[in-house]
């Protein structure tokens, strides 16, 4: 049956369908089942989502935000390739956030986002050019670095392993869980 035979099979479809490069969305990027935990949430995220209310924080299981406030400090700088809430989320808790996006459409709505928030620096880059960007900066610097993404570019193409020049400090972040 095809979407326009079919509304619900294509609600269904967006509902299940995960982003490029992923199996589904009970599936993380390195095609891993997500926790238990995370799914024992969906039921409420999926009502929230539905009423159009979304939390204030990071898009993270709750445990991984539990944990960012148990130790994020005030006068910590944050570096998140990514953006979203979770910029602002972050700039509400630490001293500075610089976040690194790639998708234009996603950049203009963060930044709107983040009108007002002097201590949020928000810069649109191609993926492939996320390693440069953060090599002119010094990792020792940041008090946090958070990779929110995945290894596919903004045209939905895994990136090659030679354009993962991240130090290995970094490229840890990526398989972290609480």
């Amino acid at each position: 049956m095809s979407e326009t035979t079919s509304p619900q099979l294509g609600i269904l479809r967006r509902i299940v369908q995960a982003s490029p490069g992923r199996r589904s969305r009970m599936h993380t990027m390195r095609s891993e089942l997500v926790p238990l935990g995370a799914i024992a949430e969906l039921p409420v995220l999926v009502v929230a989502r539905l009423l159009h209310r979304t939390p204030e924080g990071p898009w993270f299981c709750t445990p991984a935000v539990d944990f960012l406030a148990r130790i994020l400090q005030p006068h910590w700088r944050v570096l998140e390739c990514g953006s979203g809430r979770s910029t602002l989320w972050y700039a509400r808790h630490a001293r500075s956030v610089l976040a690194l996006e790639n998708e234009p459409t996603w950049h203009t709505e963060v930044t709107g986002m983040l009108s007002g928030c002097a201590n949020a620096a928000l810069e649109l880059l191609p993926c492939g050019e996320f390693p440069a960007r953060l090599s002119a900066e010094r990792p020792e610097s940041f008090d946090l670095v958070v990779v929110d993404g995945n290894e596919i570019d903004e045209r939905g193409e895994r990136l090659p392993p030679e354009a993962d020049q991240r130090p290995a400090s970094l490229r840890r972040c990526r398989s972290w869980r609480p």
